[in-house]
């Protein structure tokens, strides 16, 4: 299939995508794929001020996991050592869905 080869999916403050209707084929079942949903907390809103849904983005999934930092709409939360424990949980959902040990 045309994800056979995807190892693991990362989303960061994502926004709902139209992804089901585009290709609804690949979406008829909820994806078997490792899914690591980040959101940022209740800062991360949409341009209208209103709280981001990030979370919706896991029914995409079979198995989502969830987790968020308070940093907003932003890649990583803004204090150093909240950075490096954010870092530290991201590495380790990777290392565990690519397979690693």
């Amino acid at each position: 299939t045309e994800l056979a080869d995807v190892r693991f999916v990362v989303h960061n403050c994502s926004g709902i995508p139209g992804w089901a209707e585009q290709k609804p084929e690949l979406y008829e079942q909820a994806l078997a794929i490792p899914c690591l949903v980040i959101g940022g907390g209740p800062a991360d809103a949409e341009m209208d001020g209103k709280p981001r849904r990030w979370q919706d983005i896991g029914k995409l999934y079979a198995s989502p996991t969830f987790t968020e930092h308070d940093g907003g709409h932003q890649p990583f939360p803004r204090g150093r050592e909240e950075k490096k424990e954010f870092a530290s949980r991201l590495l380790d959902f990777v290392s565990t869905a690519a397979g690693a040990s």
